[in-house]
């Protein structure tokens, strides 16, 4: 009985560790009415995102690079994002996004405005 006990309370941080190690690196899936854009200046309740300032919702939600949500008070970088607007043309959410999701983001802008630039 000593060793199964042992045995399983050895395993246990192994197997969590292993499903945590896996969630992260499960890619996060955004909206589809979310647009990407660089963000180079935050003064809320203002932000510019590429060459537009924005007017930003009372109710804002921020989401980190790992998904937790940051207060705007506490956002000191900018960088890539993603952000939705609402139907106020305000910006309702943001997120942060990591170098391989603004790589993505990137490229999946340059192939919509292919697109769009080919079609008559």
């Amino acid at each position: 009985m000593g060793r199964t006990l042992a045995a399983i309370l050895f395993a246990l941080p192994l197997l969590l560790g292993g499903a945590t190690l896996a969630h992260a690196q499960t890619p996060r899936t955004f909206p589809q009415d979310t647009q990407f854009g660089e963000l180079t200046e935050f003064n809320y309740p203002h932000a510019k995102i590429g060459d537009k300032v924005y007017t930003l919702t009372p109710a804002l939600q921020i989401r980190g690079t790992n998904n937790l949500i940051i207060l705007p008070a506490s956002l000191r970088d900018g960088g890539a994002v993603r952000f939705r607007l609402d139907n106020m043309r305000n910006v309702s959410r943001i997120w942060l996004l990591t170098a391989a999701e603004a790589e993505l983001a990137s490229a999946e802008k340059k192939n919509k405005a292919a697109i769009s630039s080919s079609q008559p």
